[in-house]
């Protein structure tokens, strides 16, 4: 049995007692003023195009985070090919694990709530498997939801709107670790599935499902449910029949709604593919002349082009 790393001596199981988004926020700025999480506050401009709205957040610190993953390897079986492999979250990890702060919590002994060490927000959040040999491109378990479900449930109740994503599918959806990990950050504006149906004119095609108040769909075995059917459906779309074969897709949830979006892998895109939160408007480039590009190539077609287009 594989063991999970343990980089923090203190571990908590999550409750309405500990969990609080101003203890987050304190956390992260002391990181961030130690230099250990890099984070400045980002551009945004905001435009419609064909009735969907983008938020475009420049942070030039994308580019230092390209440049540090460049060094972060998955471990070698011949461990003398990396003697100066940086510290990670466990030995099948790619991820740095380089302060013991950037652990906030743990939960339910399965995931790490950490700090992500390119914050382009404040906060954000990572939600990494313990088992550091889980990889990204396989779909989420049902270990993984309860996990999110428990710290969305519970960063929403200081009055925030906190939302995750998982890019599954590793490159072909804009994900750049293998250890597999979800992300969590405060959602910056609405997003399609916050509107009303048929306000906003997709241009790919998606899973929506709707959460009604007061109901179990929002029960992690019930939500686990809700996806699998999604990502069956997934595969119908992608002409994958085996349930064993990666499935490339973006997973985006709150507390009001699933949205699962198949992904294909475009060559030659003339941008960097964009994330689960870049398909539902939130793009975020390590430039401001990257925005001319989207502009000029169309945003809407750019996501249609990344997904399944909706026509």
């Amino acid at each position: 049995m594989r063991e999970g790393f343990s980089p923090h001596r203190r571990f908590f199981h999550l409750s309405p007692q500990t969990m609080d988004h101003d203890r987050l926020l304190i956390q992260f700025d002391e990181l961030v003023d130690d230099g250990v999480v890099h984070h400045s506050k980002p551009q945004v401009t905001c435009i419609k195009d064909h009735g969907m709205e983008f938020h475009f957040i420049v942070a030039d610190l994308l580019i230092a985070k390209s440049q540090a993953e460049t060094k972060l390897q998955l471990p070698s079986k011949d461990s003398s090919e990396m003697p100066q492999r940086l510290k990670c979250f466990g030995p099948g990890s790619d991820i740095a694990f380089l302060d013991p702060r950037l652990v906030f919590y743990t939960i339910r002994g399965t995931h790490y709530l950490a700090y992500n060490l390119f914050a382009v927000f404040r906060p954000q959040l990572l939600l990494l498997t313990i088992d550091s040999y889980k990889r990204q491109q396989y779909p989420l378990d049902v270990l993984d939801i309860t996990a999110t479900v428990d710290v969305l449930q519970q960063l929403n109740t200081s009055g925030q709107r906190y939302y995750a994503f998982l890019n599954c599918g590793f490159a072909s959806v804009g994900a750049s670790r293998s250890h597999k990990h979800i992300q969590v950050l405060l959602q910056p504006a609405y997003f399609f599935p916050d509107l009303p149906e048929g306000h906003v004119k997709v241009p790919y095609k998606y899973f929506l499902f709707r959460f009604q108040e007061k109901t179990s769909d929002f029960e992690p075995p019930n939500l686990f449910s809700l996806y699998t059917d999604m990502l069956r459906q997934t595969r119908v779309f992608l002409g994958l029949a085996d349930e064993a074969q990666e499935t490339p897709h973006s997973v985006i949830l709150t507390l009001h709604w699933l949205l699962v979006i198949p992904r294909r892998t475009i060559p030659d895109l003339e941008v960097s593919v964009p994330n689960s939160a870049g398909m539902v408007g939130s793009v975020w480039l390590p430039r401001r002349e990257n925005i001319d590009v989207w502009k000029m190539l169309g945003p809407t077609s750019i996501l249609a082009r990344a997904g399944i287009p909706a026509d």
